[in-house]
């Protein structure tokens, strides 16, 4: 029977970007992916995040770069961690990640990252009462086990980090910012986001438990060079027209009255992530940071956006078969 929605809950709900464990009894992940791609597409990505109670509970900060063979992740204990209720603001141990950039001490063998960049306005998938952001009025459901949240499409970066004893001028890339929360990942999914001739593109579909069944839920977004976000979501009244994925490629097609968008991403590059499940980080996701990724975008059949990716990245996870299942629209029984 679903719990009924806590006031902490309730509070957190219009703050997507915010840290969402407060007042959570069970096992419970949150995690921020923090994208900083250089002028030329070189890309470092950080994701800090806690796991709280389940069989491991511990803080940490996943990092992966173009160039290096592989990710890392830094564990600390969960009293390591710090998050703040109702803005982007968290520190893990001595790194900091909030809406005005991040300051990073991250000592590693392979790939130490030490630096600052900062970030300059934030561009959030709009929230209010009747949409909280883009999961729409589903955010409003508290048995969900997993929410996602958009905090920044694309914001303007400055400063450098030192990658692997290599100085990396950040001043003119960008960035982007999401983050997931929750019990557990989807068993099936595919995502992509990529910045492409200044526009900024994420799409991401998944298989979402739902009052005892499951539907594939989707949304995407593209942010033009003019600030006009584009959005296609379930809860929009969009559609899959096409999916279409093997291990290592994808293409999705999505529609609406008015909008059509079509992705092909490859998962290039790839490294191997932690990914929560209802007891601890033991999963494994894999991510193709630098990914090549096209995207086309028309508005009554009109071009309006066609370009290849700079720094793309990549997700497709789940047997063939439960990606085939993603095409099948509508609600079904478990």
């Amino acid at each position: 029977m679903p719990v009924l929605p806590t006031p902490s809950f309730l509070r957190g709900v219009m703050y997507p970007e915010a840290y969402h464990g407060f007042g959570e009894t069970g096992p419970f992940f949150e995690g921020w992916y923090v994208k900083l791609v250089a002028p030329g597409g070189r890309t470092v990505l950080l994701i800090p995040g806690v796991f709280e109670r389940g069989i491991d509970p511990h803080a940490f900060v996943m990092f992966a770069a173009t160039g290096a063979a592989d990710a890392h992740r830094i564990r600390l204990p969960t009293t390591a961690f710090r998050g703040a209720e109702g803005s982007f603001d968290v520190a893990v141990g001595p790194n900091r990640f909030n809406g005005g950039g991040v300051d990073i001490d991250i000592p590693h063998e392979t790939l130490s990252l030490r630096g600052s960049v900062s970030f300059g306005e934030l561009t959030p998938w709009p929230v209010t009462r009747r949409a909280p952001g883009c999961m729409g009025w589903y955010g409003w459901m508290p048995f969900l086990e997993c929410y996602h949240g958009v905090v920044s499409m694309s914001h303007e970066l400055s400063g450098s980090l030192e990658v692997a004893g290599e100085s990396v001028d950040f001043d003119g890339g960008r960035g982007y910012i999401e983050t997931d929360w929750g019990r557990n990942f989807p068993d099936t999914w595919v995502w992509v986001h990529a910045f492409v001739d200044e526009a900024s593109v994420m799409v991401s579909i998944a298989r979402v438990p739902f009052l005892g069944g499951s539907f594939p839920g989707f949304l995407a977004a593209v942010r033009l060079p003019s600030g006009e976000t584009v959005r296609f979501a379930t809860w929009t009244g969009a559609r899959i027209a096409r999916l279409e994925t093997d291990d290592t490629t994808a293409r999705v097609v999505l529609e609406d009255d008015e909008w059509r968008l079509e992705v092909d991403a490859e998962v290039a590059h790839p490294v191997e992530l932690a990914g929560p499940s209802s007891q601890g980080m033991d999963r494994t996701v894999t991510e193709g940071i630098d990914c090549p990724v096209s995207v086309r975008l028309s508005h009554h059949g009109d071009l309006v956006l066609e370009g290849e990716a700079e720094g793309g990245g990549a997700e497709i996870h789940g047997t063939a078969a439960q990606r085939k299942w993603l095409t099948t629209p509508g609600w079904r029984r478990a």
